[in-house]
């Protein structure tokens, strides 16, 4: 198991799309960088299985995607 520092969440509004990258650590031997690549995402955790949107992007919410949990913490 792998102990991560952080990971980035970037959003655009223009479009509504989102993309998530993690911190590299260098010299650690695993794959790193883009966990999410920039596209349309939909909300795992939302009963309609609505695409992420800005509404769910609060400070303390958390969203579930492809099977992993983010928690929006800034």
């Amino acid at each position: 198991m792998r102990d991560k520092k952080g990971e980035l969440l970037q959003y655009y509004l223009e479009d509504d799309t989102l993309q998530v990258k993690e911190e590299k650590e260098q010299n650690s031997g695993m794959v790193q960088g883009e966990f999410i690549k920039r596209h349309r995402a939909i909300n795992q955790d939302s009963e309609t299985g609505n695409f992420v949107n800005w509404k769910d992007l609060k400070c303390g919410s958390t969203i579930f995607i492809y099977g992993k949990r983010f928690r929006i913490c800034k």
